[in-house]
């Protein structure tokens, strides 16, 4: 299997025009925009053909990560931040998680 060189970043300046974040923040309140890009190892970029293996794999790193990075935050905040009292939904992800494994 040939390994990515991949590069993580935070505060790493985009030269894009943000639509999708000035959007959302317009729209809704209280809502989080992980600026996340990924390097075209998904795709052909000459030719436009996709990777689906490749695409799937992102997915569920993505999705894992996001989660991941979901329950922490709601295990570490919660003494400043009551989630528990202010949104039952969020006091623990693992049902969440199951569900969505059985599906």
């Amino acid at each position: 299997m040939k390994r990515v060189q991949t590069d993580v970043s935070v505060n790493h300046i985009f030269f894009g025009r943000g639509y999708l974040l000035k959007l959302v923040q317009q729209e809704f309140n209280h809502t989080l925009v992980l600026a996340t890009e990924v390097k075209k190892v998904f795709m052909n970029e000459l030719t436009g053909e996709a990777y689906p293996l490749v695409i799937q794999s992102i997915s569920k790193g993505l999705k894992s990560a996001i989660i991941n990075n979901a329950q922490h935050y709601i295990n570490t905040k919660e003494a400043s931040y009551d989630v528990k009292r202010k949104n039952p939904a969020f006091s623990d992800l693992r049902p969440v998680i199951k569900l969505d494994k059985e599906l």
